[in-house]
């Protein structure tokens, strides 16, 4: 392959947020402030590009050296979902005078990270959850696509969000791995190597993660079924982890009732209210 140049009872939908300030301004409605915004540039040349999210830890992922390259040791990390080459960009050191970036992809992107559409990092820590358990630092991306194989196959929707744990130490080392299929070394070209996927949910538009704390493991996404227009609640439960295939344990829940009509080609982002 060519590198690109992981239940309890269901919590309920994640309840959406007014998208700008409500116009009565009435004392019993006050007005509704957002933060200013200034945008600037910091990476070019995706391709594709249909989501970003923040890693909770950077520099956890990369260190200091990968693939024969160093990078910054501050600074915050994008990680953008390219649809165009199935691929992550990671952008390292934002707000930092030495912004670096690379993309790396699964070792089996053409199912895994098909079309990926939709990043979203697991951000929650200091949960009291198990250390061995916790899902603080992973990652889920979701697949505009049918599961045709990039177009070799007809399609099957066998398709879903996948899991990654970001560490690449964990796993015993086996969530970053060569083309071999190896532990990944710092000279190497490193693919990913996902820890669970679920199989529910083709032509995804859209993912975010939950921060609830009552899950044992914190591994619970919501995502925009594309197919059907329907809400879905993935709950990966315990990941069966890097280099198995085990996809038996998991919760999935559908919200039929949740109407959502998603616009082909548009990224459906969603945002979960803490409070509710």
């Amino acid at each position: 392959a060519a590198t690109p140049a992981p239940s309890p009872e269901a919590t309920p939908p994640p309840t959406a947020s007014p998208s700008r300030p409500p116009s009565d301004t009435s004392p019993s409605s006050p007005s509704v402030c957002s933060p200013s915004f200034t945008f600037s540039t910091v990476a070019t040349g995706f391709s594709t590009p249909m989501d970003v999210d923040l890693h909770p830890s950077p520099g956890l992922h990369l260190g200091s050296r990968q693939e024969g390259r160093a990078f910054p040791s501050s600074g915050s990390e994008l990680w953008v979902a390219n649809s165009g080459n199935h691929s992550l960009s990671i952008v390292a050191g934002v707000g930092g005078p030495d912004v670096t970036t690379i993309s790396r992809r699964d070792r089996g992107y053409y199912h895994y990270q098909a079309n990926v559409y939709g990043v979203a990092f697991n951000g929650q820590s200091g949960t009291g959850r198990d250390p061995s358990r916790d899902g603080f630092g992973y990652f889920a991306t979701c697949q505009m696509n049918n599961n045709d194989y990039l177009g070799t196959k007809r399609p099957n929707f066998f398709m879903g969000p996948s899991l990654y744990d970001s560490n690449p130490l964990g796993g015993q080392g086996r969530n970053l791995v060569n083309l071999e299929g190896e532990q990944c070394g710092s000279e190497e070209t490193c693919y990913f190597l996902h820890t669970d996927m679920l199989h529910e949910a083709p032509s995804c538009v859209g993912i975010v993660h939950d921060p609830e704390n009552r899950t044992a493991h914190g591994n619970v996404y919501w995502e925009v079924d594309g197919n059907t227009g329907e809400l879905v609640r993935f709950d990966f439960q315990q990941p069966h982890g890097a280099g198995n295939m085990d996809h038996d344990v998991a919760s999935v829940r559908r919200y039929p009732s949740v109407g959502l009509s998603p616009r082909p080609g548009f990224h459906s982002g969603m945002a979960i209210d803490p409070r509710t």
